[in-house]
């Protein structure tokens, strides 16, 4: 039988589709359930301001790029911890010691920019214990 008919060129496959970029952090398209703790509470904040009469911009791009910040962390960590599984179902447990390493050393959250009256509160309280330390010295 003759199969030449049924043969295409390779370059007649069309190539597979790119996977879908994900979605943008703030977008409804990321769920909740999928976000890490800090992720979501990183999100409420979001959510806040966006509720505000007077929205923050400033502080809402803050927020976006520690929101950002943190999904990249936990993509990282969630990617460190398959391969952790992996290693110790192949029984490798030099390369598991390593990468439980890597994970104690990882951070598990991203730090929150303080909004203006958070950082006014706490700019008070630095000269307050400044002031307290001053007071204590001269005992």
């Amino acid at each position: 039988t003759d199969t030449t008919q049924w043969e295409r060129p390779v370059a007649d496959v069309p190539a597979p589709a790119p996977p879908p970029p994900p979605p943008a952090p703030s977008s409804p398209a990321v769920s909740r359930q999928a976000m890490s703790e800090a992720a979501r509470n990183v999100q409420s904040l979001i959510d806040a301001e966006k509720s505000k009469p007077k929205k923050d911009y400033a502080r809402l791009q803050d927020l976006k790029t520690t929101l950002e910040a943190q999904l990249a962390l936990d993509a990282e960590r969630k990617l460190l911890e398959t391969e952790l599984a992996a290693a110790d179902e192949r029984e490798q447990y030099i390369k598991c010691k390593e990468l439980v390493a890597r994970l104690e050393q990882m951070a598990v959250t991203v730090e929150v920019p303080l909004d203006a009256a958070a950082q006014e509160a706490e700019a008070k309280l630095k000269a307050a214990a400044a002031g307290l330390t001053a007071a204590m010295d001269k005992r």
